[in-house]
């Protein structure tokens, strides 16, 4: 009995710790912008004041952005901000099978992730602006 608890542990240690196994969903800011460190979900809210507003533009910095398919991350700001414009640096592509939402009206919102952007089946976007994705460097 006390070898089967072993390899049990051992098994669950090795899951933990592999890399290329399935990233866990999370939202973790950067710190370049404002805030660092996790957000709090499932259904994360990413607030004006957690980024960095320049005139009519909001700029929000993650380490890493991913949303499983009961998650959502909700994205707000003054009705001044045209816009959002969200950029992940982690080095990780970013898996998106939940909801992204904007409050901002008219606000247009742009996701870049150099490290690429997948979208899964129940991804779905509500902006109320344009919405623009991309893999580049730098704007």
């Amino acid at each position: 009995m006390k070898t089967r608890c072993i390899r049990y542990l051992w098994f669950s240690v090795v899951l933990a710790i592999t890399p290329g196994t399935p990233a866990v969903a999370d939202v973790v800011l950067d710190g370049t912008l404002g805030a660092s460190g996790p957000l709090a979900g499932p259904n994360y809210d990413i607030t004006q004041n957690l980024g960095k507003t320049v005139g009519q533009n909001l700029f929000h910095s993650f380490s890493s952005f991913n949303l499983s398919n009961v998650e959502s991350a909700n994205f707000s700001g003054d009705a001044s901000i045209n816009n959002v414009i969200s950029r992940v640096t982690g080095g990780n592509a970013s898996n998106i099978n939940g909801q992204i939402n904007s409050s901002i009206p008219g606000g247009n919102f742009y996701f870049i992730n150099p490290a690429g952007v997948i979208f899964g089946n129940d991804a779905s976007i509500d902006v109320g602006g344009s919405f623009t994705v991309g893999t580049a460097d730098y704007i």
